[in-house]
């Protein structure tokens, strides 16, 4: 499959079941998380497919800088 999706809180919760769902489908995942330490969590488990960047996506400066990454 050669899709990326973008997920936002995808460090807990439902999001990261989401975030588990589309990797197990073979999409690369961008993850936009607020809580460094989620994102962390996230980078310390080496997935290729798996892109996770702090962003509050309350503020439009850091979401257009996600998107640029």
């Amino acid at each position: 499959m050669d899709k990326t999706a973008v997920v936002t809180g995808g460090g807990h919760g439902i999001g990261r079941g989401i975030v588990s769902k589309l990797l197990a489908d073979g999409c690369r995942v961008a993850i936009l998380e607020n809580n460094p330490g989620y994102v962390e969590v996230l980078n310390n488990e080496m997935n290729p497919f798996l892109f996770p960047l702090v962003c509050d996506i309350g503020v439009a400066e850091q979401v257009e800088n996600a998107i640029q990454t």
